[in-house]
């Protein structure tokens, strides 16, 4: 179906195919979303079978087309609540609190924001991860209000506890990775209110520049464990220039690039553990003895 459009197959026995059909493509935007099947009974295929089969692909793509620019009318929609929620300052609109009500979250339960940031694997389009990640949440049974924005994702969700938060954004993670393109979550913390819900949004924001400056690989970028990091990302620049760690540890991130080393990791994980040995040698899975080295 490289040519996209109708092809005959002939009857093919061993694969369990006994009689001969066409097949046509549904195409919408440039991309095979489907096939259309005629089979053979008990006349042959003619030229007006093709026709009808092209027609009938030509009338499922426009279904599907219309499905889809009903679904973008709709992201846009909620990207519109979206950034009135994160401008709240005052009162809640009781309109703005129906249309929240509406998506299904309970007043009386936290709010907490996600940022998802990936590109979309060759041959889908921008809106491709918005979509996954919605349909994936509808299975597990998740209210959200799920936006692209600024090349990333925003999701707000009500899951019940910090736990199932990280739980949730990990499996999202594993779920909707791409070998030639990773997955990163950003995490805010809960918040009670709306109009708190512009913190949280941005607190998923820094988890994920914080660990990107960092160069790290970890699918999930919590927030509430970012640590003396949070503190360090919001110094002025000179600052930062004037600690004179700094150079030091530029020096051994120039090591590990040239070497494919481990040292910025190695000690960031003895920090982040306390600054206790067997601690870190444990969480990096090497020998004490190793870590000393």
């Amino acid at each position: 179906l490289a040519e996209r459009r109708p092809i005959r197959v002939p009857a093919i026995p061993d694969l369990g195919m006994t009689m001969e059909r066409i097949v046509a493509p549904i195409i919408v935007s440039g991309q095979i979303m489907g096939y259309v099947w005629i089979i053979a009974g008990d006349r042959e295929l003619t030229d007006l079978d093709e026709l009808a089969i092209e027609h009938a692909a030509t009338v499922s793509a426009l279904l599907m087309l219309k499905d889809r620019e009903v679904k973008d009318a709709e992201l846009q929609l909620r990207g519109d609540l979206l950034e009135q929620l994160l401008q709240l300052e005052g009162p809640v609109d009781p309109a703005l609190a129906e249309r929240v009500h509406n998506l299904g979250f309970q007043s009386k339960r936290p709010y907490q924001v996600m940022v998802v940031e990936g590109k979309p694997p060759a041959g889908e389009g921008l809106l491709s991860l918005p979509r996954k990640i919605e349909s994936w949440l509808t299975k597990e049974g998740e209210p959200a209000l799920v936006v692209p924005r600024d090349q990333r994702v925003a999701l707000v969700l009500q899951p019940i506890g910090p736990e199932r938060a990280r739980a949730l954004a990990q499996q999202l993670v594993e779920t909707l990775k791409h070998p030639a393109q990773p997955l990163r979550i950003g995490l805010g913390r809960p918040v009670q209110d709306l109009r708190h819900l512009k913190r949280s949004f941005g607190e998923a924001m820094e988890a994920l520049e914080v660990e990107s400056a960092l160069g790290s690989s970890k699918g999930l970028a919590d927030f509430s464990r970012l640590g003396l990091m949070h503190w360090l990302h919001h110094l002025p620049d000179e600052v930062l220039e004037g600690n004179p760690y700094l150079h030091l540890v530029e020096r051994l991130a120039e090591y590990d690039k040239e070497t494919n080393g481990e040292l910025v990791n190695t000690l960031k994980t003895f920090l982040q553990a306390g600054s206790r040995g067997s601690t870190a040698a444990a969480l990096l899975n090497i020998h004490r003895n190793t870590l000393s080295y």
